[in-house]
């Protein structure tokens, strides 16, 4: 039988439990077993298994070691765990090179548990194996692009144009990928339709899946070639009878930011798609940033043809789950050159997990903080507080993106959003948008906030339409990063703090966006700017949108009378005065505001307003248990003026008729009552007997009642829907369970291997 020729691998780009997998694979094909997978980690001496139809059980360690020394010293702390165990059979799989010499070693020092050498399998076997198996070296591409004869492919091609991408930089970038859905699709598409638009936010990862589908184009055979300025330089070199890729890096970056594209370039680059897409022997692979191309799109009509569905080639290189964010921050680690001390303080306490579930995760940021050069200035002790600083203000990210590279009247659309509500309807940030721009004497045209949101969407922003809300379509930020970078932007200028303060539509959420202290994710208003922001407000209160109804209006000076001081400032005493003054009759839904401000501010309204027939007026219109809140306020807050109205109205004969008309409601209704509602109104009921000094007894031993029958149907009705819900929730929380497990687990392995 013919050997297989060995393949020049280095099995040192993959990460300890992609080498395991790999030996997986390997042993089940060679040896036609089903293996057991162990997950990484402080495995008790097993990473696979197997389990033979007489019981026999076999044990396999994969260890992937740099030299014969390192391997040795690891095995010898095995032996004992091996003794334990006490297998049929122990096989080693090493990345190490053995000679004959160093197997003998390993067969006697697991004597009676390696029955023969044929079990011992080092680098050179390893490779035999790939060589019988070209499915699997496929599957494992890392390994596969890594090979000597592939890696000098790309090398020769002069990747990317760049000199400075020699062996060991590639090498090193193949290291630290983590495969993933993205690559998947991606590659899907490009195979499929022989051209691909990777687009993503800043630091997603654009450049380095674009690099990884080149080279595997390469290794096919294929020529590359870097477009760096415009399509041109492609027609130049494109061969008919040659396979080759080309690869057009931000291809709508400065040149469209700076000076729009040349004169047809967006012709002569469809044309070139075009070209592509029916020759069969090339491909071509775009980067650009989400919202560059939507600017282009707007300002370009060519690049919107449906000719060649350039939409449907946008991928989203985003979408990571927990596993995969923990694997490249892994990998990041175990490949970079930062000491071991920094390493161990992520992994000792687990604090690892803070940075892969953090909300601002980015794999730019992981990549910067696993760099030697990085980390010089911070001590091992600091540098997971550092990591999380860096992933909490990720402002470098979107600061150039913002000053430089969207519109003006996109800086604006996003600036109104990080003050309205996390998620708002899209009518109303546009109709925000409108009297900003009528402020600025209409600084932009009619089509500017339909083009600023196309150009911000999947990029700043995400639009959506909501379903429970009459299929409104709302817009909120891609990543709370976007709203913390705002927020630190907004709060160093104040001309743009009095600008939103000049041109806001909607006061609740405005005020709530702000803070004279500094809040965790509020602009910080400086003092000298604060008797400016009264002035605007207490002139525009009025005009705001969410005080035209008096419940709202009260709702939203409130707000304001606790954001300022008030004894400062006489803009506030004459607002307070004006719209408590133009309340004529109180009889309000929800009179907690009211109440609250008429206490707080007496001094100030005792002269504008009489007390006494406010809170009769209140008191007379308590008609229904909604209300009774109202009256408890008024005892609390007015003691005095309360006995006063108590001893002229028959408050009995009322409270008496609302908990009859509660007590026949709950009865007309019994079926859909909640217990825990019926339990809250009859505590309120009986603290208002109380305080009142009012007999409710009667009334209450029926509401009582009541609770005790739909307590006792509860008990024979199980809910289904409950039990469902249950077990989906258990299933969730299980599977995330076993995912932190699978994290820990691997994390382990750096404590040991680094």
């Amino acid at each position: 039988m013919e050997r297989a020729v060995l393949g020049n691998y280095d099995f040192s780009v993959l990460s300890p439990d992609e080498f395991e997998l790999l030996c997986k694979d390997l042993l089940e094909v060679e040896r036609d077993i089903k293996l057991e997978n162990f997950k990484a980690g402080k495995d008790g001496g097993i990473d696979l298994r197997y389990t033979s139809y007489k019981g026999d059980s076999v044990i396999i360690q994969c260890k992937r070691y740099a030299n014969f020394n390192s391997l040795k010293n690891n095995l010898k702390k095995e032996v004992a765990k091996v003794r334990v165990l006490s297998p049929s059979k122990y096989i080693i799989m090493t990345s190490v090179g053995l000679s004959p010499a160093n197997k003998k070693y390993i067969l006697e020092l697991f004597e009676g548990y390696i029955k023969s050498t044929s079990d011992i399998l080092g680098e050179d076997e390893l490779k035999a194996m790939l060589g019988n198996h070209k499915s699997i070296e496929r599957k494992h591409y890392k390994l596969w692009l890594s090979s000597t004869n592939i890696l000098q492919s790309i090398v020769n091609n002069n990747i990317l144009n760049r000199s400075e991408f020699t062996e060991q930089q590639i090498k090193n970038r193949i290291k630290r990928y983590v495969p993933n859905e993205s690559f998947s699709k991606a590659r899907e598409i490009l195979n499929e339709n022989s051209f691909l638009i990777l687009s993503g936010n800043p630091g997603v990862g654009k450049t380095t899946l674009a690099e990884m589908l080149s080279y595997n184009s390469i290794a096919k055979g294929y020529k590359i070639y870097e477009i760096s300025e415009n399509i041109e330089e492609a027609e130049k070199v494109f061969v008919n009878d040659e396979k080759q890729i080309f690869y057009y890096d931000d291809f709508l970056g400065r040149n469209f930011l700076e000076k729009n594209l040349t004169k047809n370039e967006d012709k002569r680059l469809l044309n070139f798609i075009n070209k592509i897409i029916i020759t069969k022997n090339k491909k071509l692979i775009m980067t650009t940033r989400e919202y560059i191309l939507r600017q282009a799109q707007q300002k370009y009509d060519l690049l919107k043809d449906k000719r060649i569905a350039l939409n449907k080639h946008i991928i989203n290189v985003e979408s990571y789950n927990k596993f995969i964010k923990a694997k490249i921050l892994y990998n990041h680690l175990f490949f970079s050159d930062i000491p071991y001390e920094y390493v161990q303080k992520l992994v000792e306490e687990k604090v690892y997990r803070s940075i892969i579930e953090h909300k601002n995760y980015n794999p730019r940021i992981i990549n910067l903080m696993t760099t030697k050069l990085m980390i010089e200035s911070i001590k091992p002790t600091d540098y997971f507080n550092e990591f999380l600083q860096k992933l909490d203000y990720p402002n470098d990210i979107w600061e150039h993106v913002f000053e430089n590279q969207i519109e003006e009247s996109s800086q604006y659309i996003v600036l109104l959003l990080m003050i309205l509500e996390e998620n708002t309807k899209l009518k109303k940030l546009e109709k925000n948008f409108n009297f900003l721009n009528k402020n600025l004497n209409n600084k932009f045209h009619n089509r500017s906030f339909k083009n600023g949101i196309k150009e911000l969407e999947k990029t700043f922003i995400i639009t959506h339409n909501n379903y429970y809300r009459n299929n409104e379509i709302y817009v909120s930020f891609q990543n709370p990063s976007i709203k913390d970078f705002l927020i630190t932007y907004s709060s160093q200028d104040d001309s743009i703090i009095e600008l939103l303060w000049d041109t806001a539509l909607f006061l609740r959420p405005l005020l709530k966006s702000f803070s004279l202290t500094d809040s965790e994710r509020k602009i910080k208003v400086s003092e000298s700017l604060v008797p400016q922001l009264v002035s605007i407000v207490a002139h525009r209160f009025e005009e705001f949108d969410d005080c035209n109804e008096i419940n709202s209006k009260l709702s939203c000076l409130r707000i304001l009378l606790e954001t300022f001081a008030v004894e400062k400032f006489h803009e506030l005493k004459e607002l307070i005065v004006r719209v408590i003054k133009d309340i004529e009759k109180p009889c309000l839904s929800k009179t907690a505001d009211y109440l609250f401000i008429i206490k707080k501010y007496e001094h100030i309204l005792a002269s504008h307003i009489n007390y006494y027939e406010v809170l009769l007026s209140i008191v007379n219109n308590v008609k229904e248990y909604k209300h009774l809140a109202d009256m408890r306020l008024i005892k609390r807050y007015f003691p005095d003026v309360f006995e006063k109205i108590k001893s002229e109205l028959d408050l009995k004969g009322t409270m008496e008729n609302i908990i009859q008309d509660t007590i026949e409601d709950t009865v007309a209704n019994e079926e859909y009552i909640n217990e825990e509602d019926l339990s809250e109104v009859i505590n309120t009921f009986s603290n208002v007997s109380d305080d009142l000094g009012i007999d409710l007894v009667s009334y209450l031993n029926q509401l009582e009642e009541l609770l005790s029958e739909i307590e006792g149907l509860r008990n024979y009705e199980p809910d289904d829907d409950y039990i469902d819900d249950r077990a989906d929730t258990y299933l969730e929380e299980e599977y995330e369970r076993k995912e932190d497990q699978e994290i820990d687990m691997l994390f382990d392995t750096l404590d040991t291997l680094l």
